[in-house]
């Protein structure tokens, strides 16, 4: 319903929740909403080491959706000007969704 005023419990239910579902349903929900709140949540999350794999990996893809809904070209904006100098593990782990 696009309320972005439900971005901070998302990104709680994104990085915290209990089950693979209720995170990947928290960051799909940010990434519909879009907006610069949910811009934030999920742009820190992929790279935050403290955080599940799955929930950095869903990040990633919801900030690809929040991307898109602006007419940009999603993830495959990461990889296209890449400095491959520059490969750390958080940008190899977006480009495996890609």
């Amino acid at each position: 319903m696009g309320d972005r005023s439900s971005v901070r419990i998302l990104g709680w239910l994104l990085s915290e929740g209990r089950t693979l579902h209720v995170q990947a349903a928290g960051a799909l929900a940010l990434g519909r909403i879009g907006g610069d709140a949910a811009g934030v949540v999920l742009t820190d999350l992929p790279a935050d080491d403290a955080r599940s794999p799955p929930a950095r990996a869903m990040a990633a893809v919801a900030l690809g959706e929040l991307l898109a809904r602006g007419g940009e070209r999603g993830l495959a904006v990461i990889g296209a000007d890449l400095d491959w100098h520059l490969f750390t593990p958080a940008i190899r782990e977006v480009l495996s969704i890609l």
